[in-house]
């Protein structure tokens, strides 16, 4: 006999006598009453020990993987959970320093704050103070996708990129109710003036679509070129319907301002005095309310004259009076 056959007869055999000892009737104390004799499926069953049972989905235990995988995940969370709490601290006794009231105390006031309380002549924007969301500081994470038994929460998990397809779903979920209510514009026509229709439509000129960078940062999620122009594609198609004024807040979610460039600066090309030394004369330099006339030597020997006197001699030495005559 099979080891496949063998296991479905002992199931059989298990079954049979867990219903045959149900549906016998429990001996009474009564000591007039006699013991039924044993029939014979009691007496075949009678040695074979009932089957242990099992709960196939453990869920006590898990793996190694899983518990370091949801760990990271947890400790993320709770990382920006602390990040959140400090911010927001801050932001308020920001807005106190301010004399603002911290209700209303938004991102542009704590920029301006920021600027006028730590002041940085520093040329790189990235190198000076600022004060923003954890979000806008930590690269996102993912969170947990699935449970201990490795059972996923998204209904989109398997298609590699969850996060991805759900703005896809949610994007055509959006067209497909636009479209009802077109159509039931089409059936139930209503007069409508055309300066009010012309002005729900959206204003998409000085927007663009982010770029495929800040749409994996959102998503989580690494983009192929195809995915980015599907994505798109699929916007596109939104933003271009008659009624996408309606998700008005939805499509801007995606969009940035385009950088337009306004200024353009070449530089002059060096000359040669009779030395054979190039220098580059820029003039009427502005510095507060003083102009000059700046020239640059190459190669230079690092002194700084104004005027044919050294930096140190033009500035250094007027200090050096004033406090002496203040002594």
């Amino acid at each position: 006999m099979s080891l496949h056959r063998l296991f479905q007869h002992n199931l059989r055999l298990t079954f049979l006598t867990r219903s045959y000892s149900s549906s016998v009737v429990p001996p009474t104390t009564a000591t007039n009453e006699t013991t039924p004799a044993p029939n014979e499926h009691e007496k075949q069953t009678a040695n074979i020990p009932e089957t242990p049972v099992r709960d196939l989905f453990d869920r006590t235990k898990v793996s190694k993987a899983m518990q370091a995988y949801l760990k990271r995940a947890q400790d993320y969370t709770e990382f920006i959970e602390e990040e959140k709490h400090t911010f927001e601290v801050g932001r308020r006794h920001l807005a106190n320093m301010m004399g603002c009231n911290p209700e209303t105390f938004t991102q542009k006031d704590i920029d301006k704050a920021i600027a006028y309380l730590m002041p940085s002549g520093l040329y790189d924007k990235k190198a000076h103070p600022f004060m923003r969301d954890p979000i806008e500081v930590f690269p996102p994470k993912k969170e947990a996708e699935f449970d201990n038994l490795g059972r996923p929460y998204h209904f989109l998990f398997y298609t590699g990129k969850p996060n991805l397809y759900q703005l896809f779903h949610d994007t055509n979920e959006m067209i497909r109710k636009l479209n009802k209510m077109e159509d039931d514009d089409f059936r139930n026509p209503k007069v409508q003036n055309s300066s009010s229709e012309a002005a729900r439509e959206l204003y998409l000129t000085n927007t663009d679509w982010m770029s495929k960078e800040s749409l994996e940062r959102i998503m989580c999620e690494p983009l192929s070129d195809d995915e980015y122009r599907q994505f798109t594609a699929v916007m596109d198609r939104l933003a271009k319907h008659k009624y996408a004024y309606l998700q008005e807040d939805f499509i801007f979610k995606y969009r940035e301002a385009k950088v337009i460039k306004t200024m353009k600066f070449d530089p002059d090309e060096p000359q040669i005095n009779d030395q054979g030394i190039k220098y580059i004369t820029t003039l009427d330099c502005p510095r507060k309310n003083a102009k000059a006339d700046v020239t640059v030597y190459y190669p230079g020997t690092g002194k700084i004259t104004i005027n044919g006197k050294h930096i140190m001699i033009t500035f250094l030495r007027p200090m050096i009076e004033n406090k002496l005559c203040s002594l």
